[in-house]
């Protein structure tokens, strides 16, 4: 079953989103299409997966997969004080 296109105004955001951690506008646009988030982007386990996803050709799913086989997410260390509302 096809998943729905985002929202219009919804993808210029999530291609910077994307162009911010390193991706190509192409790639960046194609993830943002498909409504792939970061958490479900990073489920892909083999290259040619990529390739189904709608406008990804090969040069694509090879930036794509690259970027997934170095991908370590963002961690932030919050302290448990800034957790307390005043």
């Amino acid at each position: 079953m096809n998943k729905p296109m985002p929202n219009s105004e919804s993808i210029p955001k999530t291609v910077a989103i994307w162009k911010q951690k390193g991706l190509s506008t192409r790639a960046s646009y194609v993830l943002a299409k498909a409504d792939i988030s970061e958490t479900g982007f990073v489920t892909y386990n083999d290259a040619t997966a990529l390739i189904a996803i709608r406008n990804c050709g090969s040069e694509t799913a090879q930036e794509l997969w690259n970027f997934i086989t170095n991908f370590k997410p963002e961690v932030r260390e919050v302290k448990f004080e800034d957790l307390i509302p005043n």
